[in-house]
């Protein structure tokens, strides 16, 4: 029996806590087992692919509830780095780009298709459908690029282990498509978390490092916000619905 020393984070659905050396996350009964393997089978190669990610111990069930064990890393997050004010935010967000460029070379043959991914989660939305339409309409043509895209790479999943590279969790999310894609996905938690500032000297700094272009960064952006909806609170669903409706005029406006 795994029984927690304490708990690291509540996120929604779910909660992880520390066991000993392990690390447990605990998923709600509306998880199923394909679920918890799916993302298990993410960390799983993406570890295999020479990724920093914690390694992965077991999946189990437990109570009624499934749950996957991966090695405890100690350490702050990134978040917490950012909220304690040590580092200037310009230091924190260049960590944050330096461990998504070190994410994006890893192999991702044995990762879903994002595009395939992005169908099925626009498709759940109550968006209207004429805005659906024209979100999915972007996926139309051939996928540009094929590199591992993390989707959900928020400082609060970034660890920062003393002596080691920075460790990506949650991998729930994680496919096979265009890297601009998951840059356009980081911007758009940031925006949501941090605000319109922090947002744009990410977007500046990965610009930079990778020397993509802004534009093609966020006219992924309706298209990655909507595939967020499924499964958001009221408040985030509201903010990222207003991202859609800003960044379709800009589509109009620009004939994108």
């Amino acid at each position: 029996m795994i029984r927690p020393d304490r708990v690291i984070a509540l996120r929604g659905s779910q909660t992880v806590f520390q066991y000993k050396d392990l690390c447990a996350k605990v998923y709600s009964r509306t998880h199923s087992c394909a679920d918890v393997l799916r993302e298990a089978g993410n960390l799983a190669a993406a570890w295999e692919g020479g990724a920093s990610v914690p390694g992965l111990i077991e999946v189990r069930q437990q109570n009624g509830r499934w749950m996957m064990v991966t090695e405890y890393i100690p350490g702050e997050t990134l978040a917490q780095r950012i909220g304690s004010g040590k580092d200037r935010l310009s230091s924190c967000l260049r960590i944050l780009v330096q461990a998504q460029r070190h994410l994006q070379k890893v192999p991702p043959d044995r990762f879903p298709s994002l595009t395939e991914s992005l169908r099925r989660e626009i498709a759940q939305t109550s968006l209207d459908p004429s805005i659906r339409s024209k979100l999915l309409s972007r996926l139309d043509g051939p996928e540009e690029g094929s590199c591992l895209c993390h989707r959900n790479l928020s400082p609060d999943n970034l660890l920062l282990p003393a002596g080691r590279n920075p460790v990506a969790v949650d991998w729930s999310r994680a496919c096979r498509g265009n890297a601009d894609a998951d840059a356009a996905a980081v911007w758009i938690l940031l925006e949501t978390e941090y605000g319109q500032d922090a947002a744009q000297l990410y977007l500046d700094l990965y610009c930079g490092l990778s020397g993509r272009q802004e534009r093609d960064i966020l006219r992924w952006v309706p298209v990655m916000a909507a595939s967020r909806i499924p499964g958001s609170v009221q408040r985030e669903r509201e903010r990222l619905k207003d991202l859609i409706r800003q960044s379709l005029k800009g589509w109009d406006e620009y004939g994108d």
